[in-house]
């Protein structure tokens, strides 16, 4: 049975890759991701996609999550990528 809300493929930033990858982690749903948080959101799509270890990639999960382009990500929430991501390239090795 399909998850009930907006499908992910609807968000902003999120196009069709992104929307599968996510899809094949159970993130089918816009509230999903929501509920979720981008920083798990994130830390699990970087563990299953490594090659999205990338700053860009989570500012367009806080943009999905806030409903705003990824130009329009704040700083701070664009430190906290950052800071995430340094944390997961260092976790990974």
């Amino acid at each position: 049975m399909a998850a009930q809300g907006t499908p992910i493929e609807q968000a902003m930033n999120v196009g069709p890759v992104v929307s599968e990858e996510l899809r094949s982690l159970g993130i089918e749903t816009l509230e999903q991701l929501r509920n979720l948080g981008w920083e798990r959101a994130v830390t699990q799509w970087m563990f299953a996609y490594p090659r999205r270890l990338h700053p860009v990639a989570a500012y367009a999960l806080i943009g999905a999550v806030q409903g705003c382009n990824i130009t329009r990500v704040s700083p701070d929430h664009r430190q906290a990528a950052k800071a995430l991501i340094k944390r997961l390239k260092l976790e990974s090795r």
